[in-house]
């Protein structure tokens, strides 16, 4: 198997990371199509490619041999310190591997960058969340590290 690389995402990463996002976003459409509106790809690009320009934001892409396989979108947040004892936090937002390329480690090697990169903005907890269909995340997350802190629940009253 080839060798997994991850680095910052560019502008010209934008349509292919896009594309994966896409991928990720029809998923959800279909097991959760009463939150999600159908998928459009040129929505997908234009979030991936606002993220890349959004400083807030870390864009980063996994390759194998030069092709983008998989993303993950970082987003930095700061709480009252006050309150909390650490109040700045990464949240993971997205997280996709092209379907191709799904249960070769590349999710791992995206969270593991992550780790990396919060390390290097003294930033001790990441957090993220998933929707409970998505059973292959939850078991990637937790086989990472992850731990359950909170539930979080719907209801639709429409």
């Amino acid at each position: 198997m080839s060798e997994i690389n991850v680095s910052k995402a560019t502008a010209k990463d934008a349509l292919t990371i896009g594309k994966i996002a896409y991928q990720v976003s029809q998923i959800h459409y279909q097991q959760t199509d009463k939150e999600f509106k159908k998928p459009i790809l040129k929505s997908q690009v234009e979030y991936i490619s606002n993220s890349i320009s959004d400083k807030n934001i870390l864009v980063l892409k996994a390759q194998i041999d030069d092709k983008i396989v998989g993303y993950v979108v970082v987003y930095f947040n700061t709480y009252p310190a006050k309150h909390f004892q650490f109040n700045k936090r990464a949240f993971i937002g997205s997280i996709g591997v092209d379907k191709d390329h799904q249960r070769q480690g590349i999710g791992k090697a995206l969270l593991k960058a992550v780790e990396n990169e919060v390390k290097k903005h003294k930033i001790s907890v990441i957090e993220i969340d998933y929707y409970v269909f998505n059973k292959a995340a939850g078991q990637l997350y937790k086989k990472c590290g992850y731990k359950e802190k909170k539930s979080y629940m719907h209801k639709f009253v429409y």
